[in-house]
C-alpha cells in the first residue's frame, strides 16, 4: 500500500512519525484547532499552522478573521465560510413584550353643567301671634217702653260691649217694641291694635338628593416622558479566550 513516505514497502521510522506528531502535518489543509497559549508565532510555533485573523497566505489564500467570534455549526442556513452576529445589540420597540405605563397627571374638565333634584318633607312649627289693641264702649237706652199683652211696665236698660236683638214670634199675640220719651243711640265698633310678629322659629327637613342628569367631562391631553437612553448591552455568554489556528498546508507537509 502506496504512503506519503515515498515507499509503500517500508514502515515509517520512528523520527519521521514524531515530527508529524509534533508539526501536527498529518491534519488535512484548512483544519482548524484552539491553541490555548499567549506567544504564538505563525508557521514557527507548528509549522504550517498560523492564527485565523484574516491575513493572506500564499500557500492557501484569505485566512478566516476569528478573532472575538464563537464557531457555530453548520445548516442549510449558515453555510460554511459564512458570518454573523455582534457582540452588542440595542432593543428596538418591536423587542420589547407588550406592556402598560402609568398616568399620574390627569385634569378633568368642569364645564358640563347639570342639576340634581331634591324631594323634602315640610314639618310645620307650631307657634302664635299676639293682639294688643283698645276695647270700645257704646250704651243705649229706652225710657218707657211697653209691652203689650200682660203688664204694662216701664224699664230702661244700659248695655256695655256687643249686644243683639232679637224679635220672636210665637202663638197667638204679639211683641211690640218702641220707645216713648227715651232715644236709640246707635253706635260700631271697630278694633285697634297691633300684631306682633312671629315668635323665632325655623322648620326641619329631610332630603333626598335626585341621581345626576347624564354629562361628561373633558379630558386634557398629557404627555408621559420618555425614559432609557438606549445603550447598547453585551448579549455573549460567558466564554473563555483561546487562539484559533488553521492548517494551510497539505497533509504530511
Amino acid at each position: 500500500m502506496a504512503n506519503d513516505y515515498g515507499d509503500d514497502t517500508k514502515y515509517p521510522s520512528a523520527k519521521l512519525v514524531y515530527d508529524k506528531l509534533i508539526n501536527l502535518s498529518f491534519f488535512p489543509k484548512g483544519t482548524i484547532l484552539m491553541y490555548d497559549g499567549t506567544s504564538w508565532n505563525d508557521n514557527v510555533t507548528l509549522k504550517g499552522w498560523y492564527k485565523c485573523e484574516g491575513q493572506t497566505v500564499a500557500s492557501y489564500g484569505t485566512l478566516p478573521n476569528l478573532k472575538n467570534r464563537f464557531i457555530i455549526g453548520y445548516d442549510a442556513t449558515n453555510t460554511p465560510q459564512r458570518s454573523g452576529g455582534s457582540n452588542s445589540t440595542i432593543l428596538t420597540t418591536d423587542n420589547l413584550p407588550s406592556h402598560n405605563h402609568s398616568l399620574t397627571a390627569l385634569t378633568l374638565g368642569n364645564e358640563a353643567a347639570h342639576t340634581h333634584s331634591v324631594s323634602a318633607d315640610t314639618d310645620t312649627k307650631t307657634h302664635s301671634h299676639t293682639f294688643t289693641g283698645t276695647n270700645q264702649t257704646g250704651e243705649f237706652g229706652s225710657n218707657g217702653m211697653e209691652v203689650r199683652g200682660g203688664n204694662d211696665s216701664a224699664w230702661g236698660v244700659k248695655v256695655s260691649g256687643v249686644f243683639s236683638l232679637s224679635d220672636n214670634t210665637t202663638g197667638a199675640y204679639a211683641h211690640n217694641q218702641g220707645s216713648s220719651a227715651g232715644n236709640l243711640i246707635n253706635f260700631s265698633m271697630t278694633p285697634s291694635g297691633t300684631i306682633s310678629g312671629d315668635g323665632s322659629h325655623s322648620h326641619s327637613f329631610t332630603a333626598t338628593s335626585g341621581a345626576g342628569s347624564g354629562h361628561t367631562h373633558s379630558l386634557s391631553s398629557s404627555t408621559i416622558s420618555a425614559t432609557g437612553s438606549g445603550t447598547s448591552f453585551d448579549n455573549r455568554p460567558s466564554y473563555y479566550a483561546l487562539i484559533y489556528i488553521i492548517k494551510v498546508t497539505n497533509a504530511g507537509e
